[in-house]
Protein backbone atom coordinates (compact mmCIF):
# COMPACT_ATOMS: atom_id res chain seq x y z
CA UNK A 1 0.00 0.00 0.00
CA UNK A 2 1.37 3.13 -0.98
CA UNK A 3 2.47 5.88 2.09
CA UNK A 4 0.53 9.26 2.53
CA UNK A 5 3.24 11.00 1.27
CA UNK A 6 3.08 9.41 -1.72
CA UNK A 7 0.04 10.63 -2.49
CA UNK A 8 0.74 14.44 -1.36
CA UNK A 9 3.60 14.40 -3.66
CA UNK A 10 1.61 13.41 -6.89
CA UNK A 11 -1.00 16.08 -5.83
CA UNK A 12 1.98 18.73 -5.27
CA UNK A 13 3.03 17.71 -8.74
CA UNK A 14 -0.36 18.22 -10.63
CA UNK A 15 -0.80 21.77 -12.30
CA UNK A 16 -3.52 21.29 -14.67
CA UNK A 17 -6.45 20.01 -15.62
CA UNK A 18 -4.47 17.54 -18.24
CA UNK A 19 -1.91 16.44 -15.49
CA UNK A 20 -5.42 15.53 -13.02
CA UNK A 21 -6.98 13.65 -16.08
CA UNK A 22 -3.85 11.56 -16.90
CA UNK A 23 -3.11 10.71 -13.38
CA UNK A 24 -6.72 9.36 -12.96
CA UNK A 25 -6.50 7.56 -15.91
CA UNK A 26 -2.95 5.75 -14.62
CA UNK A 27 -4.58 5.21 -11.17
CA UNK A 28 -7.63 3.47 -13.36
CA UNK A 29 -5.23 1.58 -15.49
CA UNK A 30 -3.05 0.38 -12.65
CA UNK A 31 -6.78 -0.54 -10.66
CA UNK A 32 -7.99 -2.60 -13.54
CA UNK A 33 -4.46 -4.47 -13.93
CA UNK A 34 -4.66 -5.53 -9.78
CA UNK A 35 -8.03 -6.57 -10.39
CA UNK A 36 -7.32 -8.73 -13.09
CA UNK A 37 -4.42 -10.57 -11.96
CA UNK A 38 -7.09 -10.39 -8.34
CA UNK A 39 -9.57 -12.40 -10.55
CA UNK A 40 -6.91 -14.35 -12.07
CA UNK A 41 -5.37 -15.21 -8.84
CA UNK A 42 -8.54 -16.51 -7.59
CA UNK A 43 -9.44 -19.02 -10.53
CA UNK A 44 -6.35 -20.75 -9.74
CA UNK A 45 -7.01 -20.91 -5.71
CA UNK A 46 -10.71 -22.45 -7.09
CA UNK A 47 -9.68 -24.69 -9.51
CA UNK A 48 -6.45 -26.11 -6.74
CA UNK A 49 -8.74 -26.58 -4.16
CA UNK A 50 -11.17 -28.73 -5.93
CA UNK A 51 -11.42 -31.98 -4.67
CA UNK A 52 -10.51 -33.79 -7.57
CA UNK A 53 -7.58 -31.90 -8.47
CA UNK A 54 -6.45 -32.43 -4.39
CA UNK A 55 -7.06 -35.92 -4.74
CA UNK A 56 -5.14 -36.05 -8.23
CA UNK A 57 -2.15 -34.36 -5.97
CA UNK A 58 -2.06 -36.38 -3.36
CA UNK A 59 -1.74 -39.77 -5.97
CA UNK A 60 0.52 -38.16 -7.45
CA UNK A 61 2.80 -37.59 -4.52
CA UNK A 62 2.16 -41.00 -3.01
CA UNK A 63 3.36 -42.33 -6.49
CA UNK A 64 6.52 -40.31 -6.71
CA UNK A 65 7.30 -41.83 -3.06
CA UNK A 66 6.82 -45.04 -4.80
CA UNK A 67 9.63 -46.73 -6.85
CA UNK A 68 8.92 -45.78 -10.57
CA UNK A 69 10.06 -49.65 -12.16
CA UNK A 70 6.50 -51.08 -10.91
CA UNK A 71 5.27 -51.41 -14.51
CA UNK A 72 2.94 -50.57 -16.85
CA UNK A 73 -0.55 -51.61 -14.53
CA UNK A 74 0.37 -49.06 -11.63
CA UNK A 75 0.19 -46.27 -14.79
CA UNK A 76 -2.90 -47.84 -16.03
CA UNK A 77 -4.47 -47.68 -12.23
CA UNK A 78 -3.21 -44.27 -11.73
CA UNK A 79 -5.14 -43.35 -14.98
CA UNK A 80 -8.34 -45.34 -14.45
CA UNK A 81 -8.74 -43.90 -11.03
CA UNK A 82 -7.74 -40.46 -12.25
CA UNK A 83 -10.27 -40.38 -14.78
CA UNK A 84 -12.70 -41.75 -12.49
CA UNK A 85 -12.11 -38.78 -9.69
CA UNK A 86 -12.86 -36.41 -12.53
CA UNK A 87 -15.67 -37.23 -13.51
CA UNK A 88 -16.94 -38.04 -10.09
CA UNK A 89 -15.87 -34.45 -9.51
CA UNK A 90 -17.01 -32.48 -12.19
CA UNK A 91 -20.63 -34.58 -11.37
CA UNK A 92 -20.58 -33.02 -8.09
CA UNK A 93 -19.54 -29.60 -8.89
CA UNK A 94 -22.41 -29.71 -11.28
CA UNK A 95 -24.83 -30.83 -8.66
CA UNK A 96 -23.02 -28.17 -6.28
CA UNK A 97 -23.34 -25.05 -8.98
CA UNK A 98 -27.47 -26.12 -9.62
Amino acid sequence: MLSLNYYLKIIMMIHSIKQLQMEKRRIEHASKMLEDKLAEDWSELKSSVMPGNLVREAIEKFSVKKEKNQGKLKNILETAAGFTIDILTNRLAGKVEK
